[in-house]
């Protein structure tokens, strides 16, 4: 059996990071028994300042069936990354942001320096994409000019999720640079038996639930309640991490500024995993109107709990509405987001939860697929 080693800043049960997370989570619990896997992380969640507690630190334990090391000091050491790949003999790496120093450059030069000729595979997980670079751009602008002069990334091999994202490595690392087009992995699906939810005519319950970002883009949503009128009741529910404090900050001042009694939103803080498919399924449409996704957990884990999704075209999403299950829009277009959200209040509880059980049916259809599966088997293969 081959052997794995995954580093990534954060990994359950952290939750506040949001789709990295998820993403090799979900690898993990699908492929464990087909590679053994051994995880270097963080001991605490994003922007937290306590450590996790009830887990062992500095010390390789086996949780939900994986082998985790869980740093206490947050950077790994030299001797001990020295002495474990002696030891296990990895098959590959697997590494998981790309701007990330302490889980994936540092690790890159200690492999330099120490000589290791090993396979490692870089999930760039949507930060190379136009709208992600946009974002702290000089800063990035700066670190990818370094890495390239450095040659930090020579010799791994990129994991895209999509076409597009292999266009988007491409654009920065040129033709020349290996790259695996492999999907990423679902959520497993539980079962729904009741489909039935109440929907009443001009009144709609939405939901956010993602990490407060300029990249997820709240704020564009939040000012679509405020410029334009809707005739009916909307309460819009907001669920994450805050991010960015000053992005909230604008965030806030907005949602003072609407004056309007058929509009009210809260925000309701950050959410356990554990706890979201339950809150999923209280809520009408889920809503990310976001700048980009190279996957898109939260939405799959919307539509796997009968909760179809208004979102932005910039995702792997697409023609949602043809699929009956939920609505994906340019964001230069707000005409048309203001149309869909007054559609969805005139909707009536019929209409509406054949669009819910459509949405249940996609994501379970979705997981069925066994090529997803296979694809990623051979992301590992020589």
């Amino acid at each position: 059996m081959k052997k794995i080693l995954i580093l990534i800043d954060w990994f359950l049960p952290a939750y506040k990071a949001g789709g990295p997370i998820r993403s090799v989570a979900n690898l993990v619990f699908h492929l464990k028994n087909n590679f053994e896997f051994f995880i270097i992380t963080s001991d605490r969640d994003l922007n937290d300042e306590n450590h996790f507690k009830n887990i062992i630190f500095d010390k390789w334990i086996k949780n939900y069936g994986i082998n985790i090391f869980y740093l206490h000091k947050k950077k790994l050491n030299y001797q001990f990354l020295k002495n474990f790949l002696k030891k296990e003999k990895i098959d590959f790496i697997y590494l998981n942001s790309f701007f990330s120093f302490n889980f994936t450059i540092y690790p890159l030069i200690l492999f330099k320096i120490l000589n290791f000729r090993l396979k490692i595979i870089m999930a760039t997980r949507g930060m190379l994409s136009q709208n992600a670079l946009k974002i702290k751009s000089s800063k990035k602008k700066v670190f990818i000019f370094l890495a390239k002069k450095f040659k930090i990334f020579n010799g791994l091999t990129f994991q895209a999720s999509t076409e597009i994202e292999k266009k988007e490595i491409i654009e920065v690392f040129g033709k020349k640079v290996n790259i695996k087009v492999v999907s990423n992995l679902p959520s497993f699906v539980k079962k729904i038996d009741n489909f039935s939810k109440e929907k009443n005519k001009a009144e709609l319950n939405l939901i956010f639930l993602s990490r407060i970002s300029k990249k997820k883009n709240l704020l564009f949503f939040i000012k679509i309640l405020k410029k334009y009128v809707f005739i009916g009741k909307i309460n819009f529910f907001i669920y994450g991490n805050i991010d960015e404090k000053n992005y909230w900050n604008i965030c806030k001042k907005e949602i003072s500024d609407i004056k309007k009694n058929n509009i009210q939103i809260f925000y309701k803080g950050s959410i356990e995993n554990f706890l979201v498919g339950k809150l999923l399924r209280k809520f009408h449409f889920y809503i990310l109107p976001t700048l980009n996704e190279n996957f898109g957990h939260s939405i799959f884990e919307a539509f796997s709990n009968a909760c179809p999704s208004i979102i932005s075209d910039e995702t792997p999403w697409k023609n949602l509405e043809n699929k009956n299950i939920g609505w994906d829009i340019s964001l230069k277009d707000e005409k048309k987001w203001v149309f869909v959200i007054q559609n969805c209040l005139n909707m009536e509880e019929k209409e509406y939860n054949q669009i819910s059980k459509n949405s249940y049916d996609f994501a379970v259809d979705f997981f069925k697929d066994g090529k997803i599966i296979d694809n990623n088997k051979l992301l590992f293969d020589n």
